[in-house]
């Protein structure tokens, strides 16, 4: 047998086979995130009064939040909510916890919430602002790789933005509600594209729509995650029921074409032993 045609043709054999043939049905990014390794999860479940640098990170619990005065008085509400309510200051109020250094791979962050503001009391100088945000630095560190940024804009209006800075960083368009609602808001990021996306939910996870997709510098990483909550709470509801990242798995071989590839590497390396001989 000619196994230079073989050699050839191989790799153009296996990715029509690969185009060809049924893939698994298509996974939304809160499947991709739920089936992910969870690096880090505050569900808030703790004891009513507890403050930030209190609650646990059940998914590494030896990385909790840092302190930041800003934050003082909000605290969780012993329902499974840290509630900002208790945040009576314009200060840009930032804690941060710890990861290891992740230098590839697809980082999902995930923010569940709900609001409910006070019309009258906006503030156009001083907009209330709640983030999460992953930083490429140790914490204290401004350096966004990227981020959910909900910031009131009007006062009837919450406005949802992916952000990232540095060079080549690029925003998404913003996606406006009410002044009162509840989301799921989840970022996808890619870095080895450089790229991520912004995806939110208003009903429990059912349906779940793109917010747009944006650019991140391609020198950063992910070496910590913060929590923002800037400005004055103290005349509205903002409850954060969870704040988590997990790294997505990578996308598996269809298990229907494992066994073809493995033939096609058998032959290769029949092939190289031919000629060897």
């Amino acid at each position: 047998m000619d196994w230079s045609v073989f050699r050839a043709l191989a790799p153009f054999c296996l990715v029509a086979a690969l185009a060809g043939s049924p893939g698994p049905a298509t996974a939304t990014v809160i499947d991709d995130f739920n089936a992910g390794q969870l690096i880090t999860d505050f569900q808030f479940g703790d004891a009513s009064g507890t403050s930030i640098e209190n609650t646990l990170n059940s998914a590494a619990p030896g990385q909790p939040f840092d302190t930041d005065a800003d934050f003082a008085n909000a605290a969780t509400n012993g329902l499974g909510q840290f509630d900002a309510s208790g945040k009576d200051n314009d200060e840009f109020g930032t804690v941060y916890s710890d990861v290891d250094p992740i230098t590839s791979g697809r980082i999902i962050g995930l923010m569940e919430l709900s609001w409910a503001f006070d019309e009258s009391t906006y503030d156009a100088t001083e907009p209330e602002q709640v983030r999460q945000t992953l930083i490429g630095e140790n914490p204290r560190s401004d350096q966004v790789t990227a981020q959910i940024f909900l910031e009131r804009t009007a006062a009837d209006e919450f406005s949802l933005t992916g952000t990232a800075l540095g060079t080549g960083a690029t925003s998404t368009d913003a996606t406006v509600f009410g002044s009162v609602g509840s989301l799921i808001v989840l970022i996808d990021v890619d870095l080895d594209t450089d790229s991520y996306e912004l995806f939110y939910s208003a009903d429990d996870g059912a349906n779940i729509f793109s917010g747009g997709t944006g650019s991140i510098d391609s020198s950063r990483i992910v070496e910590s995650i913060r929590f923002v909550l800037n400005n004055d709470f103290s005349q509205d509801v903002l409850l954060v029921d969870r704040f988590a990242v997990a790294l997505a798995a990578p996308v598996p071989l269809p298990a229907t074409m494992v066994p073809l590839a493995v033939a096609l590497l058998l032959l290769g390396a029949r092939a190289r032993a031919t000629r060897q001989a």
